[in-house]
């Protein structure tokens, strides 16, 4: 399934570089359950789910940090 034109990713990107000196070490999405583009959306970019709420999934992706 392709995604956008490219957009959609670096803007994820630019996120991934703004969390890490930020300390943030994990991003959230929560999609509605009968979303199965985000699914999929999300989960290319490497989101895993770690928890279901009534109606929705929540994923996440851990942010890693720079090896010093």
């Amino acid at each position: 399934m392709r995604f956008g034109k490219g957009s959609e990713l670096a803007l994820f990107e630019v996120s991934k570089r703004a969390a890490r000196p930020a300390g943030v070490t994990m991003i959230d999405a929560t999609i509605d359950d009968t979303n199965a583009r985000g699914f999929a959306y999300y989960g290319a970019l490497g989101f895993a789910i770690y928890r279901t709420i009534p109606g929705f999934v929540c994923k996440c992706f851990k942010v890693t940090m720079p090896h010093k």
